[in-house]
């Protein structure tokens, strides 16, 4: 934590040095350009249904995580004992970072992106096989790990449904595939 807090001292006092008349106003104008320059809902398709997917779980995890007794009535959970909350609360928030990724990344109009967050959402060693672990050894309860499995699905669905559409609207040729998955990456000419 503390190398993380002195990286981010040193960027600033760098960004400080480095920028004529640095001031606070400048300095959000310049983090807000990274937002308001997001090319991705201008992409269309699945990158533009990943950007508003994004907003929404946004949104809707940090309200649960600055409000966890919102979840408790939401998702209908036991009452809260001890550091109950505060656990549930972090979690949320770190759930957050998979809408903020969703907003944040889609800036250089990557179309791989759709189909990665698919896999580190579902199948990758993150929220479904630890959730189902976590539920098997009775750590989490039964209605939170449905809510959680069902939203991550949720999500994993409506992604999957945007990249087949935008398939459709890919030309298809009869040329070989001799490209590579990197090479698929880079641009955006069909296969």
């Amino acid at each position: 934590m503390a190398l993380d807090s002195f990286l981010s001292l040193g960027t600033l006092l760098f960004w400080y040095w480095e920028t004529e008349g640095p001031s606070f106003g400048a300095l959000l104008k310049e983090f807000l350009a990274l937002i308001r320059e997001c090319r991705g809902l201008r992409a269309g398709g699945s990158i533009m249904t990943t950007v508003i997917l994004g907003v929404i779980q946004v949104i809707f995890w940090y309200i649960l995580a600055v409000r966890p007794d919102f979840a408790q009535i939401f998702f209908q959970l036991d009452r809260f004992e001890g550091f109950a909350s505060g656990y549930l609360s972090a979690i949320f928030f770190l759930i957050s970072f998979y809408g903020l990724y969703h907003v944040l990344c889609p800036k250089n109009v990557n179309r791989c992106l759709s189909p990665v967050s698919i896999c580190y959402r579902v199948l990758v060693l993150t929220d479904a096989p630890v959730l189902l672990v976590l539920f098997l050894v009775d750590q989490i309860e039964r209605n939170l790990f449905l809510a959680l499995l069902i939203i991550n699905l949720f999500v994993a669905v409506i992604l999957l449904l945007s990249i087949v559409s935008e398939q459709g609207k890919i030309p298809q040729t009869t040329q070989p595939l001799n490209r590579t998955v990197m090479d698929f990456c880079q641009d955006d000419s069909p296969l």
